[in-house]
């Protein structure tokens, strides 16, 4: 079965917000949830590039957060951390960005440094649509 073009990209999504429910402890892996789906990972089929994470709601003072992207052999990479995606941002390109993300299996993690443990949320910006 096949779906019409316009069917498909309006499935296909380039912004998605991920939540993340507090931690059980500082320094503690916490893996994302999509808010529209309820999926904890992704296995994309082709190279796509980050292209914005921002806050949805700026956390508190005191609060650090540091956000990963994990592979299936649990290797993952840094890609920022709370100032970094602060949502009075204004200037042409965030730090970090644009970052590519190759095709197969992936999450998002995150990892509380400081403060009182507390959930976050993302909204995430993809430069090619992610199917879901």
């Amino acid at each position: 079965m096949s779906f019409d073009p316009r069917v498909q990209g309006a499935l296909a999504r380039y912004q998605m917000q991920v939540n993340f429910v507090a931690p059980t402890a500082l320094n503690a892996d916490t893996v994302f949830t999509d808010n529209d789906t309820a999926l904890t990972f992704y296995q994309p089929l082709q190279n796509n590039k980050l292209l914005d994470v921002k806050h949805t709601i700026d956390p508190v003072a005191g609060l650090l957060y540091t956000l990963f992207v994990r592979r299936q052999d649990l290797s993952r990479k840094r890609i920022g951390a709370t100032g970094d995606f602060l949502t009075a941002f204004n200037g042409m390109v965030r730090p970090n960005m644009p970052r590519g993300l190759k095709a197969g299996w992936f999450q998002f993690v995150e990892q509380q440094g400081l403060g009182a443990l507390t959930a976050q949320n993302y909204l995430v910006t993809f430069e090619n649509p992610l199917a879901v």
